[in-house]
């Protein structure tokens, strides 16, 4: 602007924008001028969670420590219909959170190894079974904490071990059968001699 008066550039009428169907030309109006609309999407994060499992505070999947309700549990939402393998690492895990975990996997075999004396003092003694069942799950809930530990997948492992025996096995019932007998009437000695096979063709 000079002294306070506006001065535009004025472009030549030929570069104006003609009206459809019309032959003259108009400078053209604040509506007709179209402007890019521009739309920005912000990028969602997808938050994924096993099944049974609630999803974790906003706070915690952004790595702030949550403020937690003293009514509520920090194991609150790990779903108890969940397979009891991936439950017990779940909730493994979720103390670990806070720092209540083993540092390193030594301590872990040690407590696989009381578990199993204390289960094997429980059926020594006859105790009831009720008992027994305790310690069988103590015994097993130590050796998932080992698996996470020594970062193995338990889940993985033990079906890893049902197809190894279940392919030991089927090799000694075609050995049997074979041989024309059977395995009913087999004695436990030639069964345990066709297990020392069946892993031998493993190697």
């Amino acid at each position: 602007s000079a002294g306070g008066v506006r001065v535009f550039d004025r472009q030549p009428r030929a570069s104006w924008p003609r009206r459809a169907g019309a032959g003259s030309s108009r400078m053209p109006c604040r509506r007709e001028v179209s402007r890019p609309s521009l739309r920005v999407r912000s990028p969602r994060r997808r938050v994924e969670f096993g099944v049974g499992e609630a999803p974790l505070p906003r706070e915690e999947r952004q790595g702030r420590a949550p403020e937690r309700n003293p009514d509520h549990s920090l194991l609150d939402g790990i779903g108890t219909a969940m397979p009891g393998i991936l439950r017990a690492e779940k909730l493994q895990e979720r103390a670990a959170s806070i720092g209540f975990d083993w540092t390193d996997p030594e301590p872990v075999f040690n407590k696989v190894e009381e578990e199993l004396n204390e289960l094997r003092r429980a059926v020594k003694n006859d105790e009831p079974g009720a008992e027994i069942m305790s310690e069988l799950g103590d015994l097993l809930f130590a050796c998932v904490n080992l698996a996470r530990h020594i970062h193995m997948d338990a889940e993985m492992a033990i079906r890893k071990a049902n197809r190894k025996f279940e392919t030991r096995f089927r090799y000694i019932e075609q050995q049997i059968a074979g041989s024309g007998k059977q395995i009913e009437k087999s004695s436990l000695e030639e069964l345990d001699r066709l297990w020392e096979e069946a892993k031998k063709r493993e190697v």
